[in-house]
């Protein structure tokens, strides 16, 4: 069964009222978790309401700052058998209104909740469409703005095509008769004739019939408003301006805004660790994706491969593009790290080139290590205000050279350089903050290394040093997070639905 018609379900057996109120005609995208499921409950049994949507382990998540309104929670729930997540809006009044501000309560709540039918096709209780009608029309006079209303006055309107499509839709259900009586119940006499002749002679709502409902419908519900008609415009388009700049900041200039939904348990850093071939980056950008429906996340790339880098670091990275040369299998067998090999010292005068090239890589690891910090700190803050920080590796101290660990204290050796050593001592020091800062959770995605080289051909050549990284990697220790063992030899399915309900149970 659906998790969400489990709910429903248990809403029914603890006698709770509730209704889908609005957009019936998508609940398939929302069944299918692509749009969002609108549900009026019944406002005195709220504390029934959260009860059963925490026994069937829905998580709640409020916007911050924008996007909150009264009467109206937000939860999402889990199926742990797809690993899919939907998104609730708990209504225990009817909000409506302007975008962001929402300044009509609409008073039909006890209505509709009393009219609400069950759909044959979901097996959930939703809103009669002759009351859904009704509020659709209503809906659509209530949320114009200035633009739409200055068409209207200048004959020039037209009806968005996702709200010609409902109105289409929900025409095709109603009956007459019991349109006319329930619009009788939600509006004064006079005017509950002129809407439902409004509705029942016309196929579609156009210029004539838009102002004639705005002029009827302002007026019913002119008590219902919370705040005015100017300061619902100004704090709506006040809002939009704050929203899209927080959403410019956030994805185009890499700063960390909070622009979705948070959990009052707070953020989480979730790292990936494990050798090359285990799925880190898939599984990091397949998380990611996950969570984006509707939570605050990003995802975070350490090291120098993708991502963002300092300027230092993306200069030497062209400049190595520019000159490499496809290297030969021999050379990267030669290339592989091993902490058991010796550390053969390398002086300008014997070998310039080698040299050279081995201290500018001596200066690119210590510009990533800075920026490794700075992406650290900035995690630990975006965390704090409610973010998830994805990584597909994390910093660590207990092995050097593995795993974004340290790695100037051997080009300190070889070099023999005052300069490169000073730099190794900083990197230490740097790299401390991976300590104090440390994950919430910490997947450890085990694989063989036969299986390491079988799915990184080109890259992994080296049995014995692939070997040592993944005995390196199972003893690593991250005491002050959860570190959970995956075997990411399954099924790529297998191993995202795991991580999946691990993730949700420590939300």
């Amino acid at each position: 069964m659906h998790i969400i018609n489990k709910i429903f379900n248990s809403f029914e057996k603890n006698g709770v009222k509730y209704c889908h109120f609005k957009s019936n005609q998508h609940l398939d995208e929302s069944f299918d978790g692509t749009a969002d499921f609108d549900v009026l409950v019944d406002y005195k049994r709220s504390s029934d309401c959260e009860r059963i949507l925490l026994e069937h382990d829905c998580k709640r998540f409020e916007p911050e700052y924008i996007g909150a309104y009264p009467g109206v929670t937000n939860w999402i729930a889990f199926d742990s058998e797809t690993g899919r997540i939907f998104h609730l809006h708990l209504h225990y009044q009817l909000a409506s209104g302007k975008s962001l501000v929402k300044e009509y309560i609409l008073p039909w709540r006890e209505l509709i909740l009393a009219t609400a039918i069950k759909s044959d096709e979901f097996n959930i209780f939703i809103s009669n469409p002759n009351v859904e009608i009704l509020l659709l029309v209503s809906r659509m006079v209530i949320k114009s703005g200035i633009r739409k209303n200055l068409k209207a006055t200048f004959n020039v309107f037209n009806l968005s095509s996702d709200m010609d499509r409902e109105y289409k839709y929900l025409k095709n259900l109603i009956n007459e008769n019991d349109l006319k009586v329930l619009a009788q119940q939600m509006f004064s006499s006079d005017s509950a004739k002129q809407i439902t002749n409004i509705i029942i002679n016309n196929t579609t709502i156009g210029c004539q019939q838009f102002t004639q409902l705005r002029t009827i419908i302002r007026k019913e519900l002119k008590n219902y408003r919370r705040i005015n008609s100017f300061s619902a415009v100004l704090n709506s388009k006040m809002l939009r301006i704050k929203e899209l700049k927080n959403k410019f900041f956030s994805r185009k200039l890499d700063q960390y805004y909070i622009t979705k939904k948070v959990t009052p348990s707070g953020g989480k850093i979730i790292a990936f660790i494990g050798v090359d071939g285990c799925g880190k980056s898939t599984l990091s950008g397949e998380i990611t994706a996950w969570l984006n429906y509707k939570i605050e996340v990003k995802r975070f790339y350490m090291g120098e491969g993708d991502g963002k880098v300092t300027v230092f670091a993306a200069l030497i990275k062209k400049c190595r593009s520019l000159v490499s040369r496809k290297r030969t299998k021999a050379t990267k067998e030669k290339t592989s790290f091993n902490s058991k090999d010796d550390i053969k010292q390398i002086s300008f005068m014997s070998n310039p080139k080698k040299f050279v090239k081995k201290y500018i890589h001596s200066l690119l690891i210590y510009s990533v290590v800075k920026n490794n910090r700075k992406k650290i700190l900035k995690m630990h803050k975006y965390r704090m205000n409610g973010g998830f920080s994805i990584l597909d590796r994390y910093p660590q101290l207990q092995h050097e050279g593995m795993n974004d660990g340290l790695k100037l204290g051997k080009y300190s050796a070889q070099l023999k350089s005052r300069r490169i050593k000073k730099l190794a001592q900083k990197e230490r020091a740097l790299m401390s903050i991976a300590e104090m800062v440390h994950p919430d959770i910490v997947f450890r995605l085990n694989i063989r290394p036969e299986i390491s080289m079988q799915r990184k051909p080109e890259e992994q050549t080296d049995y014995e040093a692939i070997k040592y990284k993944a005995d390196a990697c199972k003893t690593l220790v991250f005491p002050k997070s959860v570190l959970v063992e995956v075997d990411a030899e399954q099924e790529l399915d297998d191993v995202i639905l795991v991580v999946k309900r691990k993730i949700w149970s420590e939300i």
